[in-house]
């Protein structure tokens, strides 16, 4: 299930090198670049996340998180965003792709600096390897450089607490319902991407069952829709959350 360590450690020009080669981030660079010059609204757009990281990784991306600002606007996904895209994709002649996540950034902003909430002190990853962010122009920005270039070397998924705090605050969630997100996506990652747990990680593993059973019945219906959206295609992770004493009627029994 897990990854080995490796000898060579990746440098910020490796991980550059490897996301500037990519044909799939290429084709969607230049799918966000002819969006900007159709859409005066859709500006500073970023892919970050799990996109890049995947690609890094040499393994297939699951979706494709998307991050732009709206000044007129304070909703997530403003009604235009899909639409001028399908027009970009069909004018340059790539996709239509159906994995876009579009995010506002002015509707989900804490300090107003998008680098800084994205990756920075205000980011709220709960892990590292997901710290990288690519501008439609080709500008790759890495967030906790030496800590997200080891971990990527190794493919360790290790717990980043600072995001657990943002994520918690941002969302007014309860910091054990975040903790019980951030355990699972680590274990389902880990399946996925064939990661490694750091030791903080697979603690937080063996503290599923019990975080698991502190939750309400509103969060364990709201972690319950997140968890079958993600694994619906990795049934063998069952198997894996019963290795950490997690069975699946723990947050199941609320449907």
């Amino acid at each position: 299930m897990f990854a080995v360590l490796c000898i060579y450690m990746l440098t910020t020009d490796d991980v550059k090198g490897c996301l500037r080669i990519s044909e799939k981030l290429a084709q969607r660079l230049a799918i966000l670049q002819r969006v900007t010059e159709l859409e005066p609204r859709f500006q500073t757009p970023y892919i970050a996340g799990g996109y890049l990281r995947d690609i890094v990784l040499q393994e297939t991306p699951s979706d494709c998180d998307v991050l732009f600002v709206d000044p007129t606007s304070k909703q997530t996904l403003p009604e235009w965003v899909l639409k001028v895209v399908r027009a970009a994709e069909a004018e340059i002649g790539f996709g239509p792709f159906t994995d876009w996540e579009f995010w506002n950034m002015d509707a989900t902003k804490v300090s107003g600096n998008i680098v800084a909430d994205v990756i920075g002190f205000y980011s709220h990853h709960t892990d590292y390897l997901a710290q990288l962010m690519c501008s439609s122009a080709g500008e790759i920005l890495i967030g906790s450089p030496e800590k997200t270039l080891a971990d990527l070397s190794n493919r360790i998924y290790d717990v980043r607490y600072q995001g657990l705090l943002v994520r918690a605050a941002l969302h007014e969630r309860s910091y054990h319902s975040v903790l019980a997100v951030t355990g699972l996506r680590g274990l389902y990652l880990c399946y996925r991407i064939h990661l490694s747990p750091s030791p903080a990680a697979k603690e937080l593993f063996q503290q599923l069952p019990a975080l698991l059973a502190s939750l309400s019945t509103e969060e364990k219906t709201a972690l319950l829709n997140w968890y079958q959206g993600k694994t619906s295609s990795y049934p063998k992770l069952t198997n894996i959350l019963k290795e950490y004493g997690i069975n699946y009627s723990d947050f199941s029994e609320v449907t």
